[in-house]
């Protein structure tokens, strides 16, 4: 299992990605970026990655808040960024 998550967030929807032990990637896209496809991304998790996995994902607009805020109430460890600028989120 992997131990951790890179999430492409868009403002409709959401694509996930781990690395496999044999060095391909496990993908999954185009989750509701809901509350419907975060809990389909929860099931993903629960059988794709170990339970300390970190969950990356890019600051896009407004539109990761909602994934982020979920995951920080689940108190999960995760980071989110820009591309080429400090964290804007980090929650553990």
């Amino acid at each position: 299992m992997s131990s951790f998550v890179g999430v492409d967030v868009a403002k409709n929807t959401f694509d996930i990605a781990t690395h496999l032990p044999n060095g391909k990637h496990k993908t999954k896209a185009k989750l509701a970026n809901d509350p419907k496809g975060f809990k389909e991304f929860e099931a993903w998790l629960q059988k794709q990655v170990e339970p300390s996995a970190l969950i990356v994902m890019e600051a896009t607009s407004v539109y990761h808040l909602e994934l982020a805020r979920v995951r920080l109430q689940q108190r999960l460890s995760g980071l989110c960024g820009q591309s080429g600028h400090d964290p804007c989120l980090r929650w553990q």
